[in-house]
């Protein structure tokens, strides 16, 4: 509500692509335009827009007709044979899979071309697994040609918690500046460069076949194998500000030359992962290494609606999840049948519980991680996010287009 007029979220996702994703798409075209061919084809899809509180993908969906409508437009007015053997090759793909219904199914070049923006453009996290599912059913609903298989959309589109991990190449150098002496040379080709090589081949498969889809998947977990150092690295700086243990709290960074190649079996590592594991981190660096080993090193634009709460446990939103109807009784009701719940639904109490325990280690994160100013007051997710935002957003050329509470114009 604003000014005594109510708009729909359809208005607000097109107003975010107007002010946000369109100037950076006119950035993005326009700099094409100055390259030469092979220049273009290497980097024409370098456009890298995410959504790091996706829920059901809407604002990826929209985001994905916006990219491809543009980039359709460019290549009509710039041809690119590179890019337009590439189209073509799926084309005839779909149409010997068909067989003989390829002369009833109508392939356009739009559809082939919304199809690759959305595996090589569109990220997505979500700490809620059936979001991410959701997300990814959307966009193969959408992207969707005949003949074709489902894209790989597993690397893009994950689950995880967006606000608890490393969001940058700049978080860790900072670390290792806090440490004296290190000769350890933090920077993306130091840190991420062993996987730009399967990164390549991912970006450049056409996902034409099963075979293609099952290649992706081999490079995908090559480049996990190659950036298990650098994961390492994330999870000890991450979990060390709230852990009790000595392994690990008193763990140097500043020899971590040596210490890297051991550094997997070691107890400082299972103590981390011990406290990341309930809390679903990640480490944009090491879930999107492409995206921070680019030009821009962080994603051209972010989208997004992220949660307003505060990462705290409301019981009694919690037994209404269980209990339909609960909010209509009264409070004198509503304390009587939450109590026989607490004596008949142990299985829920445990739930409960659990989720009380993880956002009170959620908070913990919040206060000591690089979230300048929510160290006192309420924890605000909103906040956060507005956060993590920043540092994951490229600081070259970089746009956010966010739907924010307006206390976020005022907020320490």
């Amino acid at each position: 509500k604003s000014s005594g007029t109510y708009y729909t979220p359809d208005f607000a996702v097109e107003h975010l692509l107007d002010n946000a994703l369109e100037p950076a798409l006119d950035e993005h075209l326009n700099r094409m335009t100055s390259l030469g061919e092979a220049d273009r084809v290497e980097q024409f899809f370098d456009f890298r827009v995410a959504d790091i509180s996706m829920g059901s993908g809407h604002f990826l969906v929209a985001a994905i007709d916006r990219i491809e409508r543009r980039f359709a437009l460019w290549l009509e007015e710039n041809p690119t044979p590179s890019i337009a053997r590439e189209i073509q090759y799926l084309h005839e793909a779909a149409k010997n899979e068909l067989g003989e219904l390829a002369e009833t199914v109508v392939i356009e070049d739009g559809q082939l071309l919304r199809r690759m923006v959305a595996r090589r453009c569109i990220y997505g996290v979500d700490l809620n697994q059936i979001a991410v599912q959701l997300t990814q059913l959307s966009i193969w609903i959408h992207t969707f040609v005949p003949g074709l298989p489902l894209s790989l959309l597993d690397h893009n589109l994950i689950h995880g918690n967006a606000l608890i991990g490393v969001a940058s190449l700049d978080e860790i150098r900072k670390k290792f500046d806090e440490e004296s002496g290190t000769l350890f040379a933090v920077d993306a080709d130091n840190l991420l460069g062993q996987a730009a090589g399967p990164l390549k081949k991912l970006a450049k498969l056409s996902d034409a076949s099963l075979k293609d889809i099952e290649a992706g998947r081999n490079l995908m977990e090559e480049t996990r194998l190659k950036t298990l150092e650098t994961k390492a690295l994330c999870d000890l700086i991450t979990a060390q500000p709230v852990a009790d243990d000595p392994h690990l709290k008193g763990f140097e960074f500043h020899d971590w030359s040596s210490q890297r190649a051991k550094i997997q079996g070691s107890t400082a590592l299972r103590v981390a992962r011990e406290i990341l594991e309930p809390v679903s981190a990640i480490h944009f660096p090491i879930v999107f290494p492409e995206v921070f080993l680019g030009r821009t090193q962080g994603f051209n634009v972010i989208l997004g609606n992220p949660p307003w709460d505060e990462a705290v446990v409301n019981e009694d939103k919690f037994w209404s999840r269980y209990e339909p109807g609960l909010a209509g009784l009264t409070p004198r009701e509503q304390k009587e049948k939450i109590h026989s719940l607490r004596q008949n639904r142990l299985d829920l109490v445990q739930i409960l519980e659990l989720e009380i325990a993880e956002a009170r280690l959620t908070r913990k994160f919040l206060k000591v991680g690089n979230f300048p100013g929510m160290g006192t007051g309420d924890p605000d997710l909103y906040k956060a996010f507005a956060w993590r935002f920043w540092f994951v957003t490229s600081l070259l050329i970089g746009r956010i287009g966010v739907v924010m509470p307006r206390s976020a114009l005022a907020a320490k």
